[in-house]
């Protein structure tokens, strides 16, 4: 937050705080990322797509709910960030289970 409103202006700070909030999820994109590639390699493109589509549904789920709900921003970009964290930590366990599955055969 203060390095958001010490670069950009004060009008940024909320930004800031967001920017701290997504933060959460990126460790477990991070290494997921490299993961749902190897999927494409052992030729399980149905499950990327299928894992592609999950996040999909997950966040319009999340957006239609915050809307429903009236939910305030913050709380908003909190549950955004709790799944993505989430669901990047399944999506791994799940992907490293499919490729330890696969090394067996």
């Amino acid at each position: 937050e203060p390095l958001f409103a010490l670069v950009f202006s004060e009008e940024w700070r909320q930004s800031g705080r967001f920017a701290s909030i997504l933060a959460i999820y990126l460790l477990p994109q991070l290494t997921s990322s490299p993961l749902m590639q190897a999927l494409n390699i052992i030729d399980k493109q149905r499950a990327f797509l299928l894992i592609n589509f999950l996040r999909g549904v997950g966040l319009v789920a999340i957006y239609a709910v915050a809307s429903g709900e009236e939910w305030i921003s913050e709380t908003f970009v909190w549950a955004v960030s709790a799944y993505l964290c989430i669901f990047y930590a399944a999506m791994s366990a799940f992907i490293l289970s499919i490729i330890h599955k696969r090394a067996r055969e």
